[in-house]
């Protein structure tokens, strides 16, 4: 939850949480489609424990890990690399 209020505290990104883990990723990721995301933060268990955010882009299907602190510049990053005019 920190995780989202840091990324909404940015002023520029959207952020849903989808927090049944329980559900199967495939479900997650169709939820992600119906959405129109660009990315998914993932914060598993490994995660949590490491203070570390997987970032998913939804478009590539590449991920990347990182401390969480590096989430909002990151993600930031790749929207402006993806779509210069913003």
């Amino acid at each position: 939850m920190e995780t989202a209020a840091e990324l909404r505290r940015s002023g520029t990104l959207r952020v849903d949480l989808y927090p049944d883990i329980a559900k199967k990723m495939d479900r997650i990721f169709k939820y992600v489609d119906q959405r129109h995301a660009k990315f998914i933060a993932i914060l598993g268990t490994d995660e949590v424990t490491a203070g570390t955010v997987t970032v998913r882009n939804v478009g590539t299907k590449t991920k990347e890990t990182m401390p969480g602190t590096q989430a909002v510049s990151f993600i930031q990053s790749a929207l402006r690399d993806r779509d210069p005019s913003t």
